[in-house]
Parts: structure tokens; sequence; C-alpha cells
């Protein structure tokens, strides 16, 4: 249709231009309208798979720099009986790409660009790296046929020049809607055979990787985006409005810490058993990863068992590669933030977590009587029969909401209780007697130095908070344990 319309475009143009008597005005109007319609069309036509891609995120790895990993995909690519790429780029995701410099819909090839995730690597052992790399390489393979090759850059001609016509003037508004509804007919059509090329390269893996590798793989990638995700929000990232960073080669790098932890592992063994689902519509080119991992699963054993260890071993000096990987990821912002240890900042970070948990406590103790909140204070609030005063202006809990009578009364102080547990373990660690130690099976876990208290502080802390919000409650033991404090 994009030929169609240009076509239709230079008819117009020829007719106005060869007019009798064409006025000054309709053939500005005329060629006016073919410019703002035509350029949309043909950069979506002659720019496909990468041409939009001006600079890639991530940073570029020569083969002087990297000489294993380039050997390890040069091999992959004669394997797949394709060409390899002529860059490769590390980034900061968990994802793996293949684009090509395309011209005239694919007809005409240009530059291979290979984009590789840092914490693929850390996440993947040999087999599954070669697996998911054979994967993307396998579209462009020559075993593929040149139809579904020139259907899927259809495919992205279409989304190209739809993103080239969405959010313009009225203009292209209606022409994105002209052109919208033959894009949906081309999509929907072509799509078992763009699934049929995402199974062809699975298949293509799994002559190079192996079965079992190839599988694994991908029940893995969900898991290490998942776990990526948890890492960068509860460790690598957790105390950035603290201007706290772990030093930049263990910002990506200190992924590889989590996946080792057999208790981390174990969460993530959920998700590679049973894969997440996602909403699907009728134009994806991609078959749901259930359904990828049980055709492979199907098929019959190769003699390739699953291997071991990580994908890292293809590289040469991996720490300053992703410290280079994480700065090029980072905001402006970051670079003026201080870098630590992994233990200073996981204590930072689960001091503020603690505070903020606690915040909305001091500020109603403070609101009830006044003067500097802390933890003292809100002892003496409870003591003149203020409890319910604090409860009530407290956020109100998710699970108290469309609740009355007792039962309302139990979440909140419930809630209380919780955050009256956080105000504690901040005046204990204030007070130098515990903190927030590295631990990589849990995240922001509190711990006493029973060494510096007297015996029995640990297991009288618990129960001296739970008697403040009682029934009848007593501030009596919790006080005492302050004392000690000092």
């Amino acid at each position: 249709m994009g030929f169609g319309l240009l076509a239709l475009l230079l008819a117009i143009d020829y007719l106005v231009l060869n007019s009798d008597d064409p006025s000054p005005r309709l053939v500005v109007y005329a060629l006016g309208f073919s410019a703002v319609a035509g350029v949309p069309i043909l950069r979506g036509i002659f720019f496909t798979r990468g041409n939009r891609m001006r600079k890639p995120p991530g940073v570029p790895v020569t083969k002087a720099q990297q000489p294993v990993l380039w050997q390890r995909v040069e091999i992959l690519a004669e394997a797949m009986g394709t060409r390899p790429p002529k860059e490769i780029w590390m980034t900061a995701d968990v994802n793996a790409a293949v684009h090509e410099e395309s011209w005239l819909m694919g007809l005409i090839p240009g530059k291979r660009r290979m984009l590789l995730g840092a914490p693929l690597l850390i996440g993947l052992t040999p087999a599954q790296f070669d697996a998911v790399v054979g994967h993307e390489l396998g579209h462009y393979s020559n075993q593929d046929t040149r139809l579904a090759g020139l259907v899927q850059r259809g495919r992205e001609s279409m989304m190209n020049t739809l993103r080239a016509f969405r959010g313009g003037n009225n203009l292209s508004r209606v022409l994105f809607g002209l052109y919208k509804g033959y894009a949906e007919r081309y999509l929907r059509t072509t799509q078992a055979i763009s699934r049929e090329q995402e199974r062809a390269a699975d298949l293509a893996a799994v002559r190079i990787a192996g079965r079992d590798n190839v599988a694994s793989a991908l029940r893995q990638i969900p898991a290490l985006d998942a776990g990526f995700d948890f890492y960068l929000g509860h460790y690598a990232a957790s105390a950035s409005k603290l201007g706290l960073l772990p030093h930049t080669d263990e910002f990506i790098g200190g992924f590889r810490h989590l996946l080792a932890d057999p208790e981390r592992n174990e969460e993530l063994d959920a998700i590679r058993r049973s894969l997440p689902k996602r909403k699907t519509t009728p134009y994806d080119s991609h078959p749901p990863m259930d359904e990828r991992v049980a055709a492979i699963e199907a098929l019959p054993e190769d003699g390739r068992g699953r291997d071991s260890g990580s994908a890292m071993e293809f590289l040469h000096l991996p720490a300053p590669l992703f410290g280079a990987v994480a700065r090029s990821a980072w905001k402006p912002e970051n670079n003026s933030k201080q870098q630590v240890d992994w233990a200073t900042l996981l204590h930072a970070a689960g001091r503020a977590h603690a505070l903020e948990q606690a915040g909305p406590l001091l500020s109603a103790a403070s609101a009830v009587s006044g003067g500097s909140p802390t933890l003292m204070q809100v002892l003496e609030v409870v003591d003149r029969g203020g409890l319910a005063a604090l409860c009530g202006r407290l956020p109100e809990p998710k699970i108290a909401k469309g609740t009355t009578g007792r039962l309302r009364d139990e979440h909140l102080r419930t809630d209380f209780g919780k955050r009256l547990r956080s105000l504690v373990e901040v005046t204990v660690a204030d007070a130098g007697r515990g903190g927030w130690p590295l631990s990589w099976s849990h995240s922001h876990h509190f711990e006493i130095r029973t060494e510096l208290l007297p015996e029995g502080f640990a297991d009288r802390l618990q129960p001296a908070v739970e008697a403040v919000v009682a029934g009848r409650p007593s501030t009596g033991q919790l006080r005492e344990l302050v004392r000690q404090l000092s």
C-alpha cells in the first residue's frame, strides 16, 4: 500500500502540473500535501529494522577488547549460514537482538549490529547464550525462505510508517487513519508467516545448542528479567535517592551475587517452572513463550544435556566492561553520586526504608502532642490514651478499607505496630546496636547486634512492641529496652 499511496500522490501532482492553467496556490497546495504525506511513507518503506537506531544503547565492544566473545558470535553465524554482525554493543537490559540497516524493505542488505544485554551474559550458561544468539542470527539465516524475510521486513515497514504518521499534524492523523486499517489487515494476514519464522529460528537454535539448552534458555530469560528488575530496585538503586550507588563495576555486575544466592534461586525457579502469561494481540509476531517452550521440549532427545557455568567466560575483564555499560545507562545526575561498598549502601537503604515506614507515625505524634517527633514522644502519647488518635492520623491500610468496628480497630493497630517496629529499628541502629547487613537472601533485613546488648534483648523486643498496641496498651517493656541502648 505504501507504493500505492506514493503513486497516487505522484498522479495528483502530475495532473495539477499538467492542467491547462494551474494556479500557483493550487500547485503549492498539491506539492506541499505530497511532501507532508510522502515523507513518512518513504521513511517506512526505505528504512527498516534498525535504520532509525542512529546511536545504539550501551557501549560498543571491539574484537580487540573482547576477542573470545566475537569469535563465539562468528562461529554461531557460520553455523547458522549467515554473515556475522559488523558491530556488537553491550547494553544494560535483559535482551539480545540483531538489527540490520537494510534498504527498500530489506531487499538491499546493510550493516548488521548485535545488541547483547550484560545481564544475559551474567545469567546464561554458555550453551544458553548460544541458543539466544543463534535464534537472533537465525532470522537472517539463508535457511529462511526469501518470502518469509520479505514478509517480516514488510511488517517492520508497516510499523515504521505508522510511527511516522502518529502524533503529527491534522493531515498526518488523517493519513494515519487511512493507513492503519490496511496495516492491521496486513499484520493479521502475515502473522502466521512471522510466527513460523520464529519457530524456524527456535529449531535452528536447537540444532546449534541442543534441545534442553534452548528450552532452558527460554525459561531463564523471564526469570532473569524479573530478577534483574528486583535487583535494581532492592539493591543497586535502592539508595539512589540518598545520593549513594554501588561502584560502577558492581552496578550491573553485582547481579551475579543475587543469582548465586540459593534462596533467591528458588524464587527464580518458580518463574522458570511456570512461565508468566502475557496478553497477546492478533498482531504479535512471536508465539507465546509457553507454546515455544512446549514445542521445543516435545522434540526428540538429542543427547546433549544442559551445561553449566556462565557466559561471562566469553568476556575478558568483565568488571570494567560492566562499569562502562552502567555509566552508559545512568542518568547524568548519577555521575555526581557517591559510590560505596555494598554493606554501606544496603545499611543506608535499609534505614531509609524503615524511616519511610515510621515517618507517618512520627508526624502523627507531632500533630497530636506537638514537639519534636521521637520514639519516646510516641510512647508518651500512647500513655496518655492517644493510641486511637495516632491510628486515626496514619494512612489507612488497604486491608482496613470498608471495615468497621472491632475488625477495623485490629487492622489499624496492626499497621501501627509495624510502623512502631520500624521506628524502634531506626532507634536501635542509630545507637549503634543494630543495622541492615549485606544479605542477598533478604533485602532490608534488620539485625540486632546481640553482643553489644544485654542477654535476651532481641527476644524481648517484638513482645514489647506488641504490648504497646494491645487491648490495654503498655509501654513499660519497650521503654526499658530503649534505656538499655544507652
